[in-house]
């Protein structure tokens, strides 16, 4: 039988991940137990939020975590080796950031914070299961990580042109929004994380 201890802590680290042209990328900031937990205890329980067809979901993460007064920081990096269609790479950028945190004993016995611009990879990491093999063969990779390690992830939602991974997924290990992602979102009248950040925020090309 698999049992979890209700009284779990909250591992005081998000990570944000992405998946791009020339690979995946995972950022992490320390934020604090506090904070860790305001992102994830919306999905403690339900672990996905359902959405009418053509909604798009609220971002899940405060945007004051993503000023200038959080240090964000590139985890990890990696290039793409063969094509694989997005929803499984964006997969794969979640399945990284849990094998980085299942190398860190002190996360052990911990809830801990992995946002995603990807719903379907948010679904896939909530349900524990999909109808497409590749996703499937990744999900159970996933739930044999979280099993060894007793780690019990959550996946708050945020906007792509939020995520700071996205810049590293497009070269180069920096943290912030590519200028396409950026510019996407201002036609579409959306706040990007030039906007949120402030003056000194930062686009990168």
């Amino acid at each position: 039988f698999v049992s979890a201890d209700l009284s779990w802590s909250w591992w005081g680290e998000i990570s944000m991940v992405d998946a791009g042209p020339e690979g995946v990328a995972v950022v992490v900031a320390d934020v604090g137990e506090v904070a860790a937990r305001g992102v994830g205890s919306a999905y403690l329980g339900a672990g996905w939020k359902r959405f009418e067809d053509g909604v798009r979901p609220p971002p899940d993460i405060d945007a004051a975590l993503l000023g200038p007064q959080t240090a964000w920081r590139v985890a990890f990096t990696c290039s793409q080796v063969c094509p694989e269609h997005n929803n499984v790479s964006e997969f794969r950028a979640g399945l990284a950031a849990v094998r980085r945190l299942v190398r860190n004993r002190g996360c052990r016995g911990c809830r801990v914070v992995i946002a995603t611009d990807s719903l379907v990879a948010l679904g896939v990491a909530s349900k524990g299961r999909s109808s497409s093999r590749p996703l499937l063969f990744q999900a159970r990779r996933l739930a044999a990580l979280t099993l060894f390690a007793e780690i019990t992830p959550v996946w708050p939602y945020v906007p792509s042109e939020w995520n700071l991974a996205d810049a590293a997924t497009r070269g180069g290990r920096r943290v912030g929004v590519h200028h396409e992602t950026a510019s996407k979102a201002g036609d579409r009248g959306r706040s990007h994380i030039a906007e949120i950040r402030g003056p000194w925020a930062v686009v990168w090309c």
